[in-house]
């Protein structure tokens, strides 16, 4: 039986009925190349130097659990590149679940974005509004302010920080204002400093007398305490387990001093009155 191998036709195309082996015998692949000269064993060049200059079309797979692309190891052990049929890709590893999926073999950073032009490389994220955000390093107009060493998170609209799961912890509206879902903490000896020359703290002093300070620098200015609307509400100081009375304020009243949970010393309209013996030394 006279079986045709090979068809050469007179557009000089030619065509293989079975599979094609170069330097190997081939097995399990339509075209099989194998070579152990130093250099590339395959390269696909397209000089079209007006439209359509393109490289190489795959198409194959279609679910999960087939390969538009696989590239491995020399010994096949590794995986370097695999793109699913399911349209997701995986960078070191063989079974991507994410769109894209990254794995490191070692602890070095799987993972770097830089721009060859500039000090600053950043991801952009950009929705079906056409809202965009960034997350890099700064340095250009989109990330930093132009500082390059400036690691920036950046977007059109407001920014919003969760925990387990889809727990918001923090809102960074568009009007530069933070709101905190739980609370903020800082350790001891460290400072809630407010102004551009850092004029007001508020700190837990834990280096001497174990002080709670509220420290306002400014010489031209004063510590103001406001409280109270049209007459109503003012300010109580107490002690922390909120059962003893140290002094009160009330909006258009009185002032009152406590002793040991006592009024002593009251402000009233008329004057000031005293409860109990005053004595002068």
């Amino acid at each position: 039986v006279n079986t045709v191998a090979l068809t050469l036709d007179s557009s000089q195309n030619a065509t293989f009925a079975g599979n094609v082996g170069v330097g190997v015998s081939p097995s399990g692949a339509r075209l099989h190349v194998d070579t152990a000269v130093a250099g590339y064993a395959g390269k696909f060049i397209n000089d079209n130097t007006a439209t359509d200059a393109n490289g190489v079309l795959i198409q194959a797979g279609s679910a999960a659990t087939e390969y538009a692309l696989n590239v491995a190891s020399t010994d096949g052990n590794t995986s370097f590149m695999t793109v699913k049929g399911n349209g997701r890709v995986g960078l070191g590893l063989t079974g991507p679940t994410h769109t894209l999926d990254i794995k490191a073999a070692t602890n070095t950073l799987p993972l770097r974005i830089g721009l060859t032009t500039d000090s600053y490389g950043y991801t952009t994220f950009q929705n079906s509004s056409g809202d965009v955000g960034y997350i890099g390093l700064g340095g250009g107009a989109a990330v930093g302010n132009g500082n390059a060493n400036t690691f920036a998170i950046r977007g059109q609209q407001e920014l919003r920080f969760a925990t387990g799961g889809n727990n918001e912890a923090l809102l960074l509206d568009t009007s530069q204002n933070a709101t905190f879902a739980g609370n903020v903490v800082l350790a001891d000896d460290k400072k809630a400093t407010f102004g551009e020359g850092s004029d007001l703290e508020i700190y837990h002093d834990n280096s001497s007398n174990n002080d709670g300070i509220i420290k306002y620098q400014n010489e031209s200015g004063h510590l103001k305490i406001l409280s109270g609307v049209n007459g109503n509400g003012g300010i109580e100081i107490k002690n922390r387990t909120d059962n003893e009375t140290y002094m009160t304020f009330v909006s258009d009243g009185a002032v009152t001093m406590y002793h040991d949970n006592a009024a002593r010393l009251a402000t009233s309209a008329a004057g000031v009155t005293v409860t109990g013996i005053t004595t002068s030394t």
